[in-house]
């Protein structure tokens, strides 16, 4: 559902960022292959944790997101009291 969105970013600061041409001219290489490399990783530990899940619950991590809120909303209790 990001992607849309993320597209759009990336082709509006894309535009922003041709029109600088200082900075583009030293900078351009480099941001263009850490484009590329986000991109790659990004992409990849998607196809992994998919296959994690696939594979694995996620229950244990569901319980401990509880007793962390928990924790976190008790801590605010008894620091705002």
């Amino acid at each position: 559902m990001s992607i849309p969105v993320m597209l759009g970013a990336a082709c509006s600061a894309s535009m922003i960022l041709i029109r600088d041409k200082e900075l583009v001219a030293p900078e351009g290489p480099g941001l263009a292959l850490a484009f590329v490399v986000a991109a790659l990783v990004g992409f990849v530990c998607i196809k992994w944790f998919l296959a994690f899940v696939e594979k694995h619950s996620l229950i244990g991590f569901g319980v401990y997101c509880c007793a962390v809120s928990v924790l976190g909303l008790l801590a605010q209790a008894v620091g705002a009291g």
